[in-house]
């Protein structure tokens, strides 16, 4: 592996030298004084994971099937008041994340190839209406079948319509593709093919995909049936991300009749 001497910048006060440029990239650190920092992935996420695997392995209580955990309780303590706030809201959050992303994966391993958003909302809606892990914007666990699978289908709408700069979704990490109706895309690929030059005719289809796969990831789609525009689908301690995104304090709403 080849090494190279990268030169550091003295600091204005005298106080030490540091790398405030990377020299692969050009990025810089901001206001931090040096590009190369410690990596901390953060308390929430170790207490999450151990937190979950415990509480997985705690005994249910007789008779509590319809309630939340099936009867399970846990206490959590911590020495910071704002981590103990947050916390409870971080495990729920990340855990429908997760039992979401594997519904969505056991559902094309039983029904493998292409599926329309309706059709997957129904396959992951049968494999989880049994659980009373997910909870509406009130913060109560739904109780009623219509209202949980229109909550799915505005969730996998949101999965799979992210900004590029999600790393954790299941199309980022190259277990699930979107793509478009193959027939669709060919009538549409003919149309456009006649409005480009010559030399791009070939390519049509390519970059009418391209297109779309933009317009798809900036969340710019005609809103799900019967998903309401106001739900916060991704809602944290510090944001309410909405699935059609949020721009200059309030509400955006990036849609169009038909895509």
């Amino acid at each position: 592996m080849p090494l190279r001497v990268v030169p550091l910048t003295a600091a204005d006060d005298g106080g030490g030298r540091y790398l405030r440029k990377c020299p692969a990239c050009g990025g810089t650190a901001g206001l931090d004084p040096e590009v190369v920092t410690g990596f901390h992935p953060g308390n929430f996420a170790l207490s999450a994971v151990v937190t979950d695997a415990l509480y997985q392995r705690l005994p249910e209580k007789p008779g509590a099937w319809t309630t939340p955990g099936r009867g399970r309780r846990l206490l959590a303590f911590s020495d910071n008041r704002q981590d103990a706030g947050f916390f409870a809201s971080y495990l729920q959050r990340t855990n429908q994340d997760i039992l979401l992303r594997w519904a969505v994966m056991r559902a094309f391993v039983d029904s493998p190839g292409m599926q329309r958003l309706n059709r997957l909302t129904s396959n992951v809606y049968d494999l989880l209406s049994y659980t009373r892990s997910f909870v509406d914007r009130n913060g109560a666990v739904f109780d009623n079948d219509d209202d949980f699978q229109d909550f799915l289908r505005g969730r996998l709408a949101a999965e799979f319509c992210l900004p590029t700069g999600r790393r954790t979704s299941l199309e980022a990490l190259g277990l699930v593709r979107v793509g478009l109706d193959p027939d669709k895309l060919a009538q549409a690929a003919a149309s456009l093919g006649t409005k480009l030059p010559a030399a791009l005719q070939p390519h049509a289809a390519a970059l009418l995909e391209a297109l779309v796969e933009t317009v798809r990831r900036a969340r710019c789609i005609t809103r799900p049936n019967n998903v309401s525009l106001e739900d916060a689908f991704r809602p944290s301690s510090h944001e309410h991300r909405k699935i059609y995104g949020k721009r200059g304090g309030r509400n955006h709403y990036d849609t169009v009749g038909e895509l």
